[in-house]
């Protein structure tokens, strides 16, 4: 009840252009905002078509105009290996649009990045990448900001949980492309020129090991000691 009025209990409802439901997931969200990407995508199939149109320039409108529509609020996102795929799913089906590679062709992705590779003349940043960074440089504006979502941030909720395998969290995400625990973060993020420089080396390593693949997402291990060399 507000104000004598009583409030409908939805099990999803939208807040500032974001989706929230009420397992507290980040998967309905992800899907309303690819989707969202990819009906931005198709009304510019002109533009992808066009031969007249070089790729560099196309893939500036694509950062412009459709990632930004993809990653709008992707600093609050909690991620999972199957999210992870989707991202990358929808990434590729961009490069092959703008490539005007047909599915019927049968060209893996592996194919595909390598030809964005050769029109670039080098290796666009991923969009995973890219909210990686987004998701690290909130954390460090937020540890400095010293506000109220600092507090809720590094809160900790009194009670014992259920039994079972613990609910990934958005601070997992944090600690595990940085790999250090979130005390050794939050005194990093303090330095926001330090922090600058941070963000970007945690990246690239944790982007350099996911080639390799040499690291199962949702598991830290020896991965950890590599990521954290230059704190």
């Amino acid at each position: 009840m507000v104000n004598g009025v009583a409030l409908e209990q939805v099990d999803h409802f939208k807040y500032l252009g974001s989706t929230i439901n009420e397992d507290i997931t980040s998967k309905e969200e992800v899907r309303c905002r690819l989707g969202a990407a990819m009906s931005s995508l198709a009304k510019l199939d002109k533009i992808w078509r066009s031969k007249t149109i070089h790729f560099p320039n196309k893939l500036n409108l694509l950062n412009t105009i459709v990632s930004a529509v993809a990653l709008y609020g992707c600093e609050s996102w909690t991620l999972n290996k199957k999210l992870i795929k989707q991202i990358s799913a929808f990434e590729n089906k961009c490069y092959r649009r703008l490539l005007g590679i047909n599915w019927k062709e049968k060209k893996t992705n592996e194919f595909v990045q390598q030809k964005v590779k050769e029109e670039l003349g080098k290796e666009p940043e991923k969009l995973i990448d890219k909210i990686w960074k987004r998701k690290l440089n909130f954390f460090g504006h937020t540890i400095r900001a010293d506000r109220r979502t600092k507090i809720i941030i590094q809160g900790k909720v009194e009670g014992e949980r259920p039994r079972g395998r613990p609910r990934r969290q958005w601070m997992d995400d944090i600690c595990e492309i940085s790999g250090n625990s979130l005390a050794a973060v939050s005194r990093r993020a303090l330095n926001r020129r330090e922090w600058r420089s941070d963000v970007n080396t945690w990246v690239h390593q944790w982007a350099t090991v996911k080639k390799k693949k040499t690291y199962n997402y949702g598991q830290l291990f020896d991965i950890k000691k590599v990521l954290s060399t230059n704190i």
